[in-house]
């Protein structure tokens, strides 16, 4: 999976409000100015390139290829060591979100979490988004109506911040994983 130039966010992501989709026609440099975004939030004008392209020079980028696979992210983390970076994708048909790259990097002086687009539309052309809040984007995981705490390997929202740091030991030392349900409510004995 690779990254390409601006795709709508779809409607369902875009009524949540957890996702900052930046609109970069001309080139294929999502995945780069979704970072700076995380890194120098614009107050106006936030899904334009031009918020961002000036701070482009402060990453490290030779020797990459732009669409950037998920598999180059470790590169890019090589190379820029004060940043790690997760990868999620949202698949449509099952109405749900899947790590597909988890940063081993968690102690960096930036994180940025980011959600991979590939709208059916589009066919083969993904893109790169920036996740702003986890909690508001796998809300529909809980019946809690508040903030969740979101952990970042599995996706699973908990309701309490101890909780979720009970859980985090045993989880990250695992391969990223989806928490799936069974769609039988049927009890068997």
């Amino acid at each position: 999976m690779i990254g390409s130039s601006y795709v709508p966010t779809p409607e369902e992501l875009a009524g949540r409000r957890a996702i900052l989709n930046i609109k970069n026609f001309d080139d294929n440099l999502c995945f780069l100015y979704s970072i700076l975004a995380s890194l120098h939030p614009a107050k106006s004008n936030q899904n334009h390139v031009s918020s961002y392209r000036r701070y482009l020079p402060e990453l490290k980028y030779d020797g990459l290829e732009f669409p950037l696979k998920v598999t180059d992210v470790p590169k890019f983390e090589q190379m820029n060591p004060a940043i790690s970076v997760n990868v999620i994708v949202h698949d449509e048909e099952e109405e749900d979100f899947f790590p597909i790259y988890m940063s081993p990097n968690r102690d960096r002086q930036h994180h940025v979490n980011l959600l991979l687009l590939t709208p059916f539309p589009y066919g083969d052309q993904s893109h790169y988004t920036l996740i702003r809040s986890l909690s508001k984007l796998v809300a529909r995981r809980t019946k809690h109506t508040n903030k969740t705490f979101v952990c970042e390997y599995c996706l699973h929202p908990f309701a309490q911040e101890h909780c979720l740091e009970s859980h985090l030991p045993n989880c990250r030392i695992h391969k990223p994983q989806a928490v799936q349900m069974p769609t039988d409510n049927v009890m068997k004995f």
